[in-house]
């Protein structure tokens, strides 16, 4: 982008001068001023800025009701909330935001200065690069699309590479439903997984994924790369008390160990008939599979499902790693949750992790393994085994140099 066109709202004129003069140093941009909520709706009548500086504290409508009135206008700019009140109620208003569906919403603590405006300007940035390289189509499916994606070979996996956060050599992998669509190319499960309430198609997507991620690891494990998988299950699949023997025949078939096989349910869908769900996942645990509660602090009774539960592992949820420098409150569940899970002698994993800041925070912290975009977005199975060729050379260059 050549030139920013930046609306900023704010009552201080002092400030307002001060902050335009600040931003017009750090980009090129046009800066369209505002004093109050009322002026600033009326300039967004026909007007869509890329960027929107909003204070909370504002005369007429105040920056919360601004906001509201911003996401019913479906205005796509990226979101700056500024205030000198306390973080906790920025952070609110960023998360009313969100939910409201404006996507790139980020906070400003008054005082500012011109460091944390720079850090929020390239954070911006990166919304619009990122917005630009992943944005999808809106497509609508039916059941029976996904129907004959499935017997036609169109869903495939692919795998995210997992690392251990204290040798940084490649620990597992976590195997993603994709949709190789031969109009619209690689689609993820957010467009068409919605879809899906026939109970058998949701059991037969899970036996193509295991099935697929299970052969996978072996040729991974043939190929002297002896790493782990691990693949989502659904509640469904976790009423089913065959489901076990099922995952012990695949990896009979393939001859897999089972400690090479973790299983992740989704804490938002752990199922309501507790016996069943413990009866399949204590047996598994006993068959040497393991068992992970995925996303974390995201559901509705994570206590005591963490408690009552055979798992092995927790996966901290991405958006509190990705929240987490920008949020004490954020920060503070991280810390919590890998203190929890250290204590119960689970296994830690850390999601969406793009930073190095991430990393080393985390690792530091005691989070076994890490996964995110810092390290590798999800491969295709040929990009993966280049992948695990390219980490082996260089931990054997390490390793000989050592």
């Amino acid at each position: 982008m050549n030139q920013y066109n930046v609306l900023l709202i704010e009552d201080d004129i002092f400030q307002r001068s001060l902050l335009q003069k600040q931003l017009m140093s750090l980009i090129d941009c046009k800066v369209q001023l505002s004093g109050d909520g009322e002026e600033a709706l009326s300039l967004l009548n026909g007007y869509e800025p890329d960027i929107i500086f909003c204070d909370l504290n504002l005369p007429n409508i105040d920056g919360v009701e601004l906001v509201r009135a911003i996401a019913q206008k479906d205005i796509n700019s990226s979101i700056v909330l500024m205030s000198a009140e306390a973080s906790d109620i920025i952070s609110s208003v960023k998360t009313m935001s969100e939910v409201y569906g404006l996507k790139n919403v980020h906070m400003l603590q008054k005082p500012m200065g011109i460091k944390a405006i720079n850090g929020i300007l390239n954070d911006i940035k990166n919304d619009f690069t990122t917005c630009n390289k992943t944005t999808e189509p809106h497509l609508v499916f039916t059941e029976n699309d996904i129907k004959l994606a499935l017997s036609s070979g169109q869903l495939i996996a692919y795998y995210q590479p997992q690392i251990d956060s204290k040798s940084r050599v490649v620990s597992g992998a976590e195997a993603l439903l994709r949709w190789h669509h031969p109009e619209y190319g690689i689609l993820t499960p957010n467009i068409f997984i919605d879809k899906i309430v026939d109970r058998e198609l949701c059991e037969n997507l899970t036996h193509l994924i295991t099935r697929l991620a299970i052969k996978e690891c072996k040729k991974w494990h043939d190929n002297g790369h002896f790493i782990s998988i691990s693949i989502n299950v659904t509640p469904s699949d976790l009423m089913n008390l065959a489901f076990p023997d099922y995952i012990l025949s695949l990896l009979g078939t393939y001859n897999l160990e089972p400690k090479y096989l973790s299983l992740e349910v989704v804490e938002s869908e752990i199922t309501q008939d507790l016996a069943k769900y413990l009866d399949t996942l204590s047996r598994l645990r006993l068959k040497g599979i393991n068992t992970s509660i995925d996303d974390f602090g995201t559901g509705s009774a994570s206590l005591i499902q963490l408690i009552t539960s055979p798992f092995s592992e927790l996966k901290i949820d991405m958006s509190f790693v990705k929240k987490m420098f920008e949020d004490k409150k954020y920060m503070i569940a991280v810390k919590a949750t890998i203190s929890l899970a250290k204590q119960l002698e689970l296994k830690v994993v850390a999601e969406g992790v793009e930073q190095h800041r991430h990393a080393s925070f985390l690792s530091a912290l005691g989070c076994d393994i890490l996964q995110g975009y810092l390290f590798s977005k999800p491969l295709a199975s040929d990009e993966i085994d280049n992948f695990l060729n390219k980490h082996a050379e260089l931990n054997n260059l390490l390793t000989a140099a050592i």
